[in-house]
This record gives structure tokens, sequence and C-alpha cells, in this order.
């Protein structure tokens, strides 16, 4: 998926996954777009550089709830530029390297 230049989207109860991208971000792609998730889950996607679950460029700012990031590779989330992600209550291995989350777990429980 491509969020470009302010596209408002709102995802709820998704499954993005298994996907696979050549460049950046297997699953999300935002540039200067702000996405909401809701209740979704965004796993298992690849890439080869950076953000296989999502890759966030220019001033990308999307926010999570109650969502599911997990198991992409090489990385969860990729951040450049001055995008960053927003959590409350989400899964994300290895969290989210943004402040101003709340409730993220971030790693494997036993």
């Amino acid at each position: 998926m491509a969020n470009y230049d302010g596209g408002t989207v709102l995802l709820r109860n998704c499954l993005i996954a298994k996907n696979t991208s050549t460049v950046h971000s297997g699953g999300i792609f935002n540039q200067n777009a702000s996405p909401v998730l809701s209740c979704c889950t965004v796993a298992d996607n690849t890439a080869p550089s950076r953000g296989a679950g999502m890759y966030n460029t220019g001033a990308s700012q999307p926010h999570l709830v109650n969502t599911i990031i997990y198991g992409n590779a090489p990385e969860e989330i990729g951040n450049t530029d001055s995008g960053r992600t927003f959590g409350v209550n989400c899964i994300v291995h290895n969290g989210i390297s943004s402040g101003g989350n709340v409730g993220i777990l971030d790693a494997d429980k036993e």
C-alpha cells in the first residue's frame, strides 16, 4: 500500500501480510501522508532495505491504535526525514523509536 502527499486513509480491522518490495516497505509506504491504523496487523512483509512493515518519509506521521506490527524483515518501521510513528496500545517488535507512545509491547514474552 502506498500513501502520498496528504492522503487521508483509515484502515480498520485489516491484515497486510506476506508482501515483498524491491526497495522500501513491503507493507505500507507513506510519503507526506499520515494514515490511521486501528485494530490492524502488519506482519511477515519483506524489503531489502528499510521499514519492511511500514516506511515513513517526508512529513509522514501515521497513528497506530490497537495494532500489531511484527515479523517484518529487516525492520518493522523505518522513519526518515521528519517521519514519525505514533502508537497507543500496540504490539511492535523492537518498539517505536518516536516519542509520545503509550502502551507499546515491544519484546517477546514467555
